[in-house]
């Protein structure tokens, strides 16, 4: 009787062991590539990475390839149209040591292909008026484009 007792002790204890690792390396392999998400502004961009400034001030260094999407207004982007200064928000996978962007999404900043430098002999139309640039800037009044 007393032998059964530690039988059953034993058995539990290997029972529970093997749950233990087993446990143990489902959560390992799960967790080879972990995902999270960066919010910044561009520091820089090159053919192979950017870089992101976090609004602690942490530059965070993030490869990009041909896996990499980009995306402004729900469509589909250019990695052109980062410029130092774009904010960003970026699906960044790690991969041992080295994080990954995954899916780039440009706001703020971002310059448009269009777009083209406005001179002060430029016009800009007010209420119906055409207002020379130049004017506006040398009256002191700020202009808010809508």
């Amino acid at each position: 009787m007393y032998w059964d007792g530690w039988k059953r002790l034993l058995y539990a204890a290997i029972g529970a062991s093997l749950l233990c690792v087993t446990a143990c390396t489902a959560r390992s392999s799960s967790q080879a590539f972990h995902v999270w998400q960066l919010k910044g502004a561009v520091a820089a961009v090159d053919a192979s990475s950017i870089r992101v400034r976090h609004k602690s001030g942490q530059i965070v260094v993030l490869t990009i390839d041909d896996r990499t999407t980009f995306v402004r207004d729900k469509q589909p982007a250019s990695k052109d149209l980062l410029i130092e200064g774009t904010r960003v928000m970026v699906e960044v996978e790690r991969r041992g040591a080295v994080d990954h962007a995954l899916r780039v999404e440009i706001f703020a900043g971002a310059k448009l292909l269009d777009e083209s430098p406005l001179h002060p002999s430029d016009a800009l139309e007010v209420a119906g008026a055409q207002l020379p640039l130049g004017a506006l800037v040398n009256s002191g009044h700020v202009v808010d484009a809508l």
